[in-house]
């Protein structure tokens, strides 16, 4: 059986290669001296079809190794024009390639394959931080008040609102620190190392009351 082939070595031209099935389109029957006839439409694997379509991938693009090609599952019928999506993979690099295959010089059971592919599919990324670990605003309140005893003797009252509060380095929070002499001050908490187990602060007092 002939095969025509059409080849190419720029990307995106169109390669042809013929292949060939072995199916009957009419089917005639005798049975008692009774005849019928049925005819039916040729179908071909899309795996055959993509199979053929790699070989001419690999003239495309010039490679020793046939590339992969998915046409999907099922059939299709073997008339001129029907085109399948298909994926090209170039077997150098594995790179995934939209491909078009399309169905042409349909003779019967011969067929030739036009393929062309896209530009390489890019698979979709999104880097998501996990969720920073949390504190209360009372846990966090009373590290700053243990904080400040070095510094001024006792505990100072610290309050710093309510909720939790993310433990991220660097980060800052107003919180009030009411000191021996019955007046409130604004008292800014820095988170400053965050550990699995552990987390450390530094507090900064104003010099005047708040308000």
């Amino acid at each position: 059986m002939a095969a025509n082939l059409r080849l190419t070595d720029r990307p995106g031209e169109h390669v042809k290669i013929a292949s060939a099935l072995t199916l009957s389109a009419l089917v005639a029957l005798g049975l008692a001296g009774c005849s019928f006839s049925a005819s039916t439409t040729l179908t071909v694997k899309n795996s055959e079809i993509a199979e053929t379509a790699g070989k001419a991938f690999q003239q495309l693009w010039e490679t020793d190794q046939i590339p992969a090609v998915d046409c999907g599952d099922g059939t299709s019928e073997l008339k001129d024009g029907v085109t399948l999506e298909c994926t090209a993979i170039d077997p150098l690099d594995g790179t995934s390639y939209p491909a078009e295959v399309v169905l042409k010089n349909v003779k019967g059971a011969d067929y030739t394959v036009s393929v062309t592919h896209g530009d390489p599919e890019v698979k979709g990324q999104i880097d998501q931080q996990s969720d920073a670990p949390t504190v209360t605003a009372a846990d966090l309140a009373a590290l700053a008040a243990s904080a400040l005893s070095g510094e001024y003797g006792y505990e100072p009252e610290v309050t710093c609102g309510n909720g939790d509060i993310p433990l991220i380095v660097e980060d800052s929070y107003e919180c009030i620190a009411t000191l021996d002499d019955g007046k409130e001050y604004t008292a800014v908490v820095t988170i400053t190392t965050v550990t699995e187990t552990n987390y450390d602060i530094a507090v900064k007092v104003d010099g005047t009351p708040a308000g």
